[in-house]
This record gives C-alpha cells, sequence and structure tokens, in this order.
C-alpha cells in the first residue's frame, strides 16, 4: 500500500501565501491524500517524546536548518508518507513513481552549484522522500545522526548540509540499500533549462539562510 499522507515544516501554523498557494496547486496530484503540517513547536514535542534518545543532539544543533533538516526523517520513519518541501511545485503526478513498501529518494545532477564543486556528479535531496514506516534505511539514517553528534565546525553556511541535509543524505546511500532513487524528476529552477520530463520544481527559496 501507499502511505497516502504529505509531511511539510514551517515555524508557524500559518502559511505565507505563497506557500499556501503551491498546496492548493499541488493538491490536484494528491486528491485523496491527507496534509500534515508540522509546526517547531509540533517537532520540538514529536522528538521529545517519541525519539528522546535524539532530543539533546536535537536541541543542540548549531543551526535552525539541522533541526529542520533531521526532524523528515523521523516523520516517515514514524508515520510513513511523502515528505514535501513547501517551495516544490508538482507539475506532473508523481505517485506512479512510488514504490510499495520502499523508500523513494530524488536525486539529480551537480550543475553550478554547492555538489558540483564539492566534485559531485550527482546528489540525492531530501526535498521529497517517500516511505513505508519503519523503512531499514530510514532507519540507518536516524541511527547516524544519533551519532554525527554536532562538534564539526563548518567552514560557509552551505556545509551545514553535511549535518542533516543533502550531503548527508547523499553520503549515506549505497547501492545495496533497498531504496529506489529517482533521478532528474524534481529539479531545481536555476537549472531547469538543462532537463526534459520534470515532474516538479524545486524552487529553493533558502529561507534557512535568511
Amino acid at each position: 500500500m501507499i502511505y497516502k499522507t504529505i509531511h511539510q515544516s514551517w515555524s508557524t501554523e500559518t502559511l505565507p501565501a505563497k506557500y499556501l498557494k503551491i498546496k492548493i496547486q499541488n493538491k490536484k496530484f494528491f486528491k485523496d491524500w491527507n496534509y500534515k503540517l508540522w509546526t517547531d513547536d509540533e517537532n520540538d514535542f514529536f522528538i521529545k517524546n517519541k525519539y528522546p534518545s535524539f532530543y539533546k543532539i536535537y536541541k543542540n544543533y548549531n543551526h535552525y536548518i539541522n533541526r529542520v533538516d533531521a526532524v523528515r526523517y523521523f516523520y516517515l520513519y514514524e508515520y510513513g508518507g511523502l515528505y514535501l518541501d513547501l517551495d516544490i511545485i508538482i507539475k506532473k503526478d508523481i505517485t506512479k513513481l512510488l514504490s510499495k513498501g520502499k523508500c523513494c529518494l530524488f536525486s539529480q545532477k551537480a550543475i553550478n552549484d554547492y555538489f558540483s564543486v564539492k566534485k559531485y556528479e550527482k546528489y540525492i535531496d531530501p526535498m521529497i522522500m517517500y516511505s513505508s514506516p519503519k523503512n531499514k534505511f530510514i532507519e540507518k539514517l536516524i541511527k547516524k545522526l544519533h551519532t554525527n553528534g554536532n562538534n564539526k565546525k563548518y567552514n560557509n553556511i552551505y556545509d551545514n548540509m553535511e549535518v542533516a541535509g543533502p550531503a548527508f543524505l547523499t553520503k549515506n546511500f549505497t547501492v545495496g540499500d533497498d531504496v529506489d532513487v529517482i533521478s532528474d524528476k524534481i529539479v531545481t529552477e536555476k537549472n531547469l533549462k538543462y532537463y526534459d520530463d520534470v515532474y516538479g520544481i524545486h524552487l529553493c527559496d533558502n529561507n534557512w539562510v535568511k
């Protein structure tokens, strides 16, 4: 079965008009799905009560985005469903790309960005992820987050993606994992010209940088 819950996160229950509009537009592709918008307070309560062993690490992260990145793995492990960043515009029905019982991740080419500078050919972005509950790969990521801690010093703000974001996810994926990696279907807006037949566009608003 496909777990039909879309998890999204914002600081409060009130979405900015831009993201509310995108949500309404996207709903035509998820007509019988439930939406769950997680607030900062709900995230804190969720980790504290469901995953207390991780709570100290979660609270001690140096940057807000580290918590936002990390908590999404816990949503999927606990409840299953689709995590979707608020700034992704869906253009085609992606549900047919999802595999029952598997974790589905979305990758794209590294083009003129942080990852190309770091010599990545492709990278996996947690901007969108699907999983059934208690998935073994998501469990692996959660265990890694427990051991990572938060002691490393970063040279620039984008290096924070090593903590729990795209660089963390890419580094911790191996070919032997029971995961479907769907390539070049959800792509960044600035690099749209390099792709054909895309299913969605990631606006990359980077609110966490601001």
